[in-house]
Parts: structure tokens; sequence; C-alpha cells
């Protein structure tokens, strides 16, 4: 996977249609007086959900002040 800034040349990619992931856990984060730490708690198998998040409609134009990052497979 490749994960990088989405400048002007790949305006487009900001409206790729959102596809379905799985949900298989969670991840719990504490703070701990010195710094931050997570765990995971995965799932049962009969408990993972799959989700996906509604598409959005923007414009990268109007949004120039922005930051757009995408990860790419």
């Amino acid at each position: 996977m490749k994960i990088r800034f989405i400048d002007e040349e790949h305006a487009a990619d900001i409206n790729i249609p959102n596809e379905p992931f799985p949900i298989r856990g969670r991840m719990v984060v504490t703070y701990n007086g010195d710094g931050w730490e997570h765990t995971e708690k995965l799932s049962p198998a009969e408990q993972i959900e799959e989700m996906t998040f509604p598409d959005e409609n923007y414009n990268y134009y109007e949004m120039k002040n922005y930051v757009f990052i995408g990860a790419y497979d």
C-alpha cells in the first residue's frame, strides 16, 4: 500500500467511491502519563461486521486549504 498526498494531478481521487471493509475488532487507546498506548481487541469471526462510508462529492478546487491523503493499493 502506498500513502501519498493527493495533488491537483490526482484531484479526481477524492471522489473515488467508497468500498465496504470488515470491522474485525476495535482499538483501545490509553494514556499512561508518559505517552499514548494502544491495544487491539479482535472480535470472534461470527461478530465481524462490514461497513461502508457514505460517498461524498468533494470539489478539490474549492477546498485548496485542505490536505488530502490517499492510500493506494
